[in-house]
């Protein structure tokens, strides 16, 4: 049913309930069965990309300053690759044991640094620029699985915390193929995007990849809100949403009995649990159904790596600036 359907009909058969009211219901009810559990239709596939790293010439730096200085070579090898804004923010620079992550292009030769630089002031020193972090998309709940395709071993382990690898490997001396997917941080805003990367999440590879590789991500979104014209996916049945949606109507009924009339002499939260009876019944069918229809079909699609066919395997994808699915 679509999502107008559904707050009009919510209209009619809860008194005193306005157009916005009614909205508000359907979207809070939409949200609850989402929550409910791991449903088929919020599991999303993405192919996370990293670039080949880049360590030829040398850098200046100066203690306590945000730029770092590139020469002549250096600046040409990072120039070359064409990175977008946004594909160079995801990037980092490692100088000795230090890693900066990178916030701004600083104009011809230079870039800019989250933090100043901790080190002696010093020039012509050894660096290599390379994506320790990926972003997680937008809607992004939780890491399900990932796996290099091209690897013998090609499940990473997803549940490491910063925590664990900051007492592995405090200094990250770790670089090469990654197996690990760690917990890094929040960005509200990550510094130096345009347009602005807004509200995602950060995740660390470990061991700090240096060469161009393609992984294939299954992860749990968060869902959305409907919006008019949009229906809910198949699996769940308009009555679920409706019913759910009346539970809080209900709730809402009993609770300004006392102001309106037309809402006195009904024992709404009599209906109220009824209706959630109704609803946990509903609910159960949908998420047994969802759980058959799930394990029988993704999973298979999701691991053959022969039937995949992605940017990462093609020459152009070879040859040109990283992507991360929904994230450049």
């Amino acid at each position: 049913m679509r999502y107008e359907f559904m707050w009009n009909e919510l209209k009619s058969s809860i008194p005193k309930v306005d157009s916005l009211f009614a909205q508000k219901l359907v979207q809070r009810a939409w949200r609850d069965i989402r929550d409910s559990r791991r449903w088929s239709f919020l599991c999303g596939e993405i192919a996370i990309g990293v670039p080949d790293s880049i360590s030829v010439g040398t850098v200046n730096v100066t203690q306590g300053s945000t730029t770092v200085g590139m020469d002549a070579t250096a600046d040409a090898a990072l120039t070359a690759v064409g990175f977008t804004t946004n594909q160079l923010v995801q990037l980092s620079i490692r100088i000795g044991t230090n890693i900066y992550n990178i916030i701004a292009d600083g104009g011809p030769g230079f870039l800019t640094i989250e933090y100043p630089y901790n080190g002696p002031t010093a020039s012509g020193l050894a660096y290599i620029i390379y994506q320790p972090y990926i972003l997680a998309p937008a809607d992004f709940l939780s890491w399900v699985s990932v796996i290099d395709p091209y690897s013998p071993t090609p499940t990473f382990n997803v549940t490491t915390t910063k925590e664990e690898l900051d007492s592995w490997d405090p200094q990250r001396g770790a670089m090469g193929q990654p197996y690990r997917l760690a917990q890094y941080r929040y960005e509200a805003n990550l510094a130096g995007s345009s347009p602005a990367i807004l509200d995602r999440y950060r995740f660390e590879l470990w061991p700090g990849p240096t060469v161009y590789r393609q992984y294939l991500a299954l992860y749990q979104k968060k869902g959305i809100d409907l919006v008019a014209g949009q229906s809910q996916p198949s699996i769940i049945p308009d009555e679920l949403i409706m019913s759910r949606a009346r539970y809080f109507g209900y709730e809402w009924c009993e609770s300004n009995k006392g102001k309106h009339p037309e809402l006195k002499g009904t024992n709404w939260m009599n209906l109220r649990n009824e209706t959630n009876k109704e609803y946990q019944v509903m609910l159960a069918q949908a998420s047994r159904q969802d759980e058959e229809i799930f394990l029988q079909n993704y999973p298979r699609s999701y691991m053959s790596v022969a039937g995949w066919g992605g940017w990462g395997d093609t020459v152009a994808g070879q040859q040109h600036a990283p992507f991360y699915g929904g994230g450049w």
